[in-house]
């Protein structure tokens, strides 16, 4: 039987499948490129990216974060070096949850610390595979145990803790800092971003099996260095005298203030109860305020140096003058206001009213003042506004506009009620007055900072102390803080910080009017004092430390009899002995005799020794006409 021929394909069949076959290939070639495009061109930067997270690890470097030192260049925070622990989940292996048992019995040594708790670690090491926190910023014998175990997979990294020397010494002013180095309260709060410094970086390169081929590295920033116008040492004995007062007197918190009137600067601000920013687990949230700035209170009886300087400043009322009591009571717009009960004054000098506290005084020296006037001084002398001290968390107290006072406001403000102040405000009122009226805004930093760039550090490198210069006392004049005389306007510093300004006039012993007189007869220096200012002897010893340096001495009679004795030691410690028929001149008679040139002026030697100078006996020059005082206000 023969076979069928066998057929074959035609051409342009064969064409037809060459096709197909060619257009499978062009289609295969146009995807493979198509995806090599959309891997190498469009998606780049994302496997640039991803090559480099699997090949490269960046760490932070922490910085140091920057030192706070009292006045005199004390650390009051620090920060040191300590062992954090941590661990490498996938070198654990199966024993992470017998690890974490023998770890948490010992870095887990308080049981309101949840984070080192054993469930909390097994939690973390079955959370991650490269890296997990055992405990942070151990101390030393802790970290001493931990390696102890040698535990395979747990390691330890020196990071930055911050350390209180003093433990809670001036607390609530430091503040304290959390885990991340964070400023959380006080000073490290208000400068976090001054004091924190810089992060550094370390970017490390790595093969496919985790080890190291290479690393670039940026050092971190120190943080800056403040001074504080803080002494610890009176820091200390505030707190401890606050803390004899309290348990005395039974009281839930205090707080003590002690500022330099003739700069504003805070020596000490002490606040009670304290906490221990060392020992943050145990912190009471209740102590944690700085009561010296955020809290307020009527002031009382302490607000009526502000009514009775604003009167004598505004010349309604003298020291000598009398005021009325009216036997310690007055009704105004229908309320009536008592002093003291068993304090029944009729009519005394203003500084006795002044003295015994007497609620009448103030509130018919206010009324005197007039309501806008008296609001006016108490603004100047900083209530109802922030002072602006370097402190967070400073309220402006209460003083309401007199628009919307009562009728009977201004009685209740004049002694210290309808009001409210922070003792921070209350003190600088009375630095106020004691300076000789000018207003100083209250610091708690030393002038001048915050103005450097700090330089690089590694991570354990210390930082240096601040190049302050050593904290000098403000200029002053002995016999003023002697004797409570007015200060001069050299005691104050020139130029006025900003915010200074002048409230009220200072009135006391010092006549500069005298001085522009006496420069143009030709002393140097010249002083006045008042005789009624010598009244006993311990008084004159004290002036007289006062008065060596100066030309003129010069005393208003009548001279007291049993101010005498005062008088005469006074001349004696100044090595100035009383001549024979010696005058005292009144202040117009001396003013005469500077004008006729009729005094020898007294000119101690470079060590301020003036024995053997006497004041001249001017007697007979002294003018018969009459003359015009130049006391000054």
């Amino acid at each position: 039987m023969n076979k069928a021929p066998r057929q074959t394909l035609t051409a342009p069949i064969r064409r037809i499948r060459f096709a197909y076959v060619a257009l499978f290939f062009c289609l295969w070639t146009a995807l493979i490129a198509g995806r090599l495009a959309w891997l190498q061109v469009v998606r780049h930067s994302d496997f640039v990216h991803r090559a480099a997270m699997q090949q490269q690890r960046t760490f932070e470097v922490a910085p140091r974060r920057g030192v706070l030192y009292d006045r005199n260049l004390k650390e009051l925070a620090m920060t040191v070096t300590v062992d954090s622990v941590y661990a490498v989940p996938s070198e654990l292996g199966d024993n992470r949850e017998s690890a974490a048992e023998m770890l948490a019995g010992i870095v887990h040594s308080d049981a309101r610390d949840s984070f080192t708790s054993r469930q909390q670690m097994v939690a973390r090491f079955n959370a991650s595979r490269n890296f997990a926190w055992v405990a942070r910023r151990v101390d030393a014998e802790t970290a001493t145990r931990v390696r102890e175990l040698n535990l395979k997979g747990v390691y330890f990294q020196k990071e930055f803790k911050r350390f209180y020397p003093n433990n809670d010494l001036a607390a609530q002013v430091l503040g304290y800092v959390g885990t991340d180095d964070t400023g959380l309260g006080g000073l490290e709060r208000e400068f976090d971003d001054d004091m924190h410094g810089t992060p550094g970086h370390v970017l490390t390169a790595l093969d496919a099996k985790r080890h190291v081929l290479g690393s670039e590295e940026s050092q971190p920033m120190p943080g800056e260095n403040l001074v504080l116008s803080i002494d610890a040492n009176i820091q200390y004995m505030a707190e401890r005298a606050l803390d004899a007062q309290m348990e005395k007197m039974k009281a839930l918190h205090g707080t003590v203030v002690v500022q330099d009137p003739h700069t504003g600067q805070i020596l000490a601000l002490a606040i009670s109860p304290r906490f221990n920013p060392n020992d943050q687990r145990h912190m009471d949230a209740s102590v944690l305020q700085n009561l010296a700035v955020s809290d307020v209170y009527e002031p009382g009886s302490t607000f009526k140096l502000v009514t009775y300087s604003a009167a004598m400043d505004a010349k309604v009322a003298a020291p000598d003058d009398m005021i009325d009591c009216q036997g310690g009571q007055i009704t105004i717009f229908g309320r009536t206001i008592h002093d003291n009960q068993g304090e029944h004054f009729g009519v005394i000098p203003v500084h006795k009213a002044l003295e015994e506290s007497s609620d009448v005084a103030a509130v018919k020296l206010a009324l005197k003042i007039g309501p806008d006037r008296f609001y006016q001084y108490i603004h100047d002398f900083g209530f109802g506004t922030r002072s602006g001290v370097e402190l967070p968390g400073e309220t402006r107290g209460l003083l309401r506009p007199v628009s919307r006072w009562q009728p009977s406001s201004i009685g209740s403000v004049a002694i210290g009620q309808e009001v409210a102040v922070t003792p921070l405000q209350l003190v600088t009122m009375v630095s106020t007055i004691a300076n000789g009226g000018t207003y100083l805004p209250p610091h708690i930093l030393l002038p001048d900072q915050l103005t450097s760039t700090p330089a690089p550090a590694n991570l354990v490198q210390e930082s240096a102390p601040p190049q302050v210069a050593a904290p000098q006392a403000p200029p002053t004049v002995a016999y003023a803080a002697e004797t409570h005389g007015t200060v001069l306007a050299s005691d104050l510093p020139d130029p006025l910080p900003q915010g200074a300004h002048r409230v009220i006039v200072g009135t006391a012993a010092f006549t500069p009017a005298l001085a522009d007189i006496a420069a143009e007869a030709g002393p140097e220096r010249l002083l006045m004092v008042d005789a009624n200012q010598l009244w006993d002897l311990p008084r004159a010893r004290r002036a007289a430390r006062a008065l060596a340096p100066y030309d003129i001495y010069w005393l208003e009679e009548p001279l007291p009899a049993e101010d005498y004795r005062g008088y005469a030691e006074l001349r004696r410690l100044c090595g100035i002995p009383l001549a024979a028929g010696e005058s005292l001149y009144t202040q117009a008679q001396f003013r005469d005799l500077l004008l006729a040139g009729a005094v020898d002026f007294v000119q101690p030697n470079s060590a301020g020794d003036s024995e053997g100078l006497p004041l001249r006996n001017c007697s007979q020059s002294v003018s018969s006409g009459p003359s015009q005082s130049l006391a000054s206000d």
